[in-house]
């Protein structure tokens, strides 16, 4: 990518958030060259949906605190969901985390996963909680748990069934709603304050201090 980033823009490459990489400043007359590269044969540079929100921690094979292999499964996943549901779905987030430190930040997808040990029928097994519905942003929230213990075998199956009426609209909508009534709650009590001003007693010689009270 360093050697992409000298030849096509000015050897300036920029990290993402989102664990994407940008090489900046790359000319028209460069751009369709660049785009024939081999290696954006394997890091592609126009993902699909799915694939442009995938964020996994490193799993495993780099930490020891993660229970599960993340990195590849990730992408496995995210091609066998396409597979079945097609490149037409809407852009979606999926975050992956090895374990409950949340590396992958699997609170603020619109899918998230949480690796874990399960056994089922006296074998243990990788598997994954399910979260739904997180967002970061202006209106951040966390993701709330679907579904546990879903073995890691079945989980493209299990996805599959999910998504398609689980868009980000639909889980953030109640959310929205929640956020708008609390607020117009909130409006409309600081609306119903009353502003008390208590008098000076007659015939005082000093003035008392005046204090607001609200009700």
């Amino acid at each position: 990518m360093a050697k992409l980033a000298g030849g096509y823009g000015t050897g300036e490459l920029r990290l993402t958030p989102h664990q994407a990489l940008i090489i900046p400043n790359v000319s028209d007359k460069k751009l369709g060259d660049l785009t024939e590269e081999p290696i954006l044969k394997e890091f592609v540079y126009n993902p699909s949906p799915v694939q442009k929100g995938l964020v996994s921690c490193v799993g495993n094979d780099y930490c020891n605190l993660a229970v599960i292999e993340t990195k590849s499964r990730a992408v496995e996943t995210a091609k066998i969901v396409e597979e079945k549901l097609g490149t037409d779905l809407k852009p979606i987030t999926m975050h992956w985390s090895g374990c409950p430190a949340g590396c992958g930040n699997h609170l603020v997808a619109d899918v998230g996963l949480i690796g874990k040990k399960t056994k089922i029928k006296g074998k243990v097994i990788e598997a994954v909680d399910v979260f739904v519905g997180g967002r970061s942003g202006p209106n951040p929230s966390p993701a709330i748990k679907l579904l546990e213990d879903v073995p890691c075998d079945v989980l493209p199956e299990v996805l599959s069934g999910i998504l398609p009426y689980h868009s980000r609209e639909k889980m953030h909508r109640s959310k929205i709603r929640v956020i708008k009534n609390s607020t117009s709650r909130t409006e409309k009590a600081a609306e119903g304050k009353k502003e008390i001003v208590p008098q000076t007693t007659s015939g005082s010689s000093e003035k008392m201090n005046q204090e607001v009270v609200s009700v």
